[in-house]
């Protein structure tokens, strides 16, 4: 991630919201600062982007784990997961979806492809 912050504006979009449990979601958000500031020195507090649907947000660049959070971006991969393996590459194709298995796959598909 930290290669990438040399190239492109990364934002995180972070859900903090679970639906089971809306009214002590709260908690979470705090809980969650502290995580990306601890393990992500490089990205400035201020690009963290704390919301319940990640789908709304507009952006060249979509990095997500969850199909309906690559609404509204250029570049949409997803990053795969338990939950989304039995999504077909037809699937993804008619999408405008590329699967990505690790960031390995992310830096050559964002960094290196435009070398």
């Amino acid at each position: 991630i930290e290669k990438l912050c040399n190239k492109y504006d990364v934002f995180i979009g972070t859900s903090y919201i679970f639906k089971e449990i809306v009214k002590e979601s709260g908690i979470f958000l705090k809980q969650k600062y502290d995580f990306l500031y601890k393990h992500f020195p490089y990205i400035k507090p201020m690009n963290y982007v704390f919301l319940g649907n990640k789908s709304i947000l507009g952006c060249d660049i979509k990095i997500d784990d969850k199909l309906e959070n690559l609404e509204n971006a250029k570049i949409k991969l997803l990053y795969t997961a338990y939950h989304n393996k039995n999504l077909s590459d037809n699937v993804l194709n008619e999408k405008g979806i590329i699967r990505v298995d690790n960031w390995n796959d992310i830096e050559k598909i964002l960094l290196e492809s435009e070398e």
